[in-house]
């Protein structure tokens, strides 16, 4: 059985902290090491690729395009890195002490729709670092964190090959946008990830329908759901599930996360709730899943209603790690929800086939 301090004591609160950070800030893949070579060629110093981290979620998503091994600075909050990694700042904070001693070339931050800190802009040139800004609120959003940082190294790499090799090169990128050279004895190799992120986030079929409207909660005690806005609401429709947030109604229930009394769930009778409750990072996972009848019983007095997804057991719980955290691990994430809502849709084929409809 799985802990269940892990979901009652994970408060709304504190997950609302989470995604409202990622917000803020813009807040299992087979993965090849990818490596830069420091050599000097002439008057000219080629450099080793040094990145810094300065975002939980990059993090990740850096990590499975294969260069953790070049990470050399983090966000104090991290969640996938080695903890001996320097701390560079947390949100809306800027470690520069820690920041200049790395001495990165590359600087991925998640700053949001702000300016970024002149003091930032301004090491950067002096320092000839490459910084970008990046938001990845949204599964398409992620896809292209993903790409524009893999190109970006990728044009920096050529950049040092051709300054090694005493060749004039394209010259690294100072912001995103700037892409890499194009020429075929240069062409970048795919991302790791893209044919595996294409397939988990598909439509996986009347499946999904058949299980009806879906709740997401990011919190049990109090109910805290995930509505359009969201990620996970948007993963849910692009797997072809029904959510139970945002089809017309209450306008209330439109927005990108709510906070649900009694009233509420009873008005929207979800047919099944799927709470994400992310266990410690760097922990295995339990044994043993949590059955409905436990995640039930830790929601109080919801458990009382007689809503569709109290009355028939479906509440389930996804508990990855990184089940917040808007990244490539969305990939792991959209195949467990896609299987939990896929055996619910199942049951009520056969629930129906009986002759009888739950």
């Amino acid at each position: 059985m799985r802990p269940r301090r892990t979901i009652a004591g994970l408060g709304w609160a504190w997950c609302a902290a989470v995604i409202a950070g990622f917000v803020l800030w813009g807040i299992g893949c087979g993965r090849e090491e990818r490596t830069s070579q420091a050599t000097k060629t002439g008057n000219e110093e080629s450099r080793e690729l040094r990145i810094v981290a300065h975002s939980p979620a990059l993090a990740v998503i850096l990590r499975d395009l294969g260069y953790e091994p070049q990470i050399v600075g983090r966000h104090a909050y991290d969640l996938v890195l080695d903890p001996k990694v320097p701390s560079c700042g947390e949100l809306g904070t800027i470690d520069y002490e820690t920041l200049i001693r790395v001495r990165p070339t590359h600087v991925f931050i998640q700053w949001g729709a702000r300016e970024l800190p002149e003091r930032l802009t301004e090491l950067a040139a002096a320092n000839d670092w490459v910084v970008m800004n990046l938001n990845p609120l949204g599964l398409d959003e992620i896809e292209a964190c993903a790409r524009e940082m893999d190109e970006a190294v990728f044009a920096w790499t050529v950049g040092e090959e051709k300054k090694e090799e005493g060749m004039p090169g394209p010259g690294r990128p100072r912001h995103q946008g700037e892409g890499a050279s194009r020429g075929p004895e240069h062409a970048k190799p795919p991302m790791p990830f893209e044919e595996e992120m294409r397939r988990a986030w598909r439509d996986r079929g009347v499946g999904m329908q058949r299980a009806g409207r879906i709740l997401l909660l990011a919190s049990a005690k109090p109910l805290g759901a995930m509505g359009p806005g969201s990620f996970h609401h948007q993963m849910l429709e692009r797997l072809g599930g029904v959510p139970a947030l945002g089809a017309g109604g209450d306008d209330k229930f439109k927005a990108a996360w709510v906070t649900l009394d009694l009233e509420d769930l009873q008005k929207l009778a979800p047919d099944g709730i799927v709470i994400f409750s992310p266990r410690p990072p760097r922990t295995a996972e339990p044994e043993k899943a949590a059955t409905a009848e436990e995640l039930i019983a830790l929601m109080g007095r919801a458990a009382e209603l007689n809503v569709p997804a109290i009355k028939h057991k479906r509440v389930a719980v996804i508990d990855d790690p990184l089940g917040l955290t808007p990244s490539t691990a969305m990939i792991g994430v959209a195949d467990e929800l896609a299987g939990i809502v896929l055996r619910w849709g199942q049951e009520q084929e056969n629930a129906e086939g009986r002759g009888g409809k739950k």
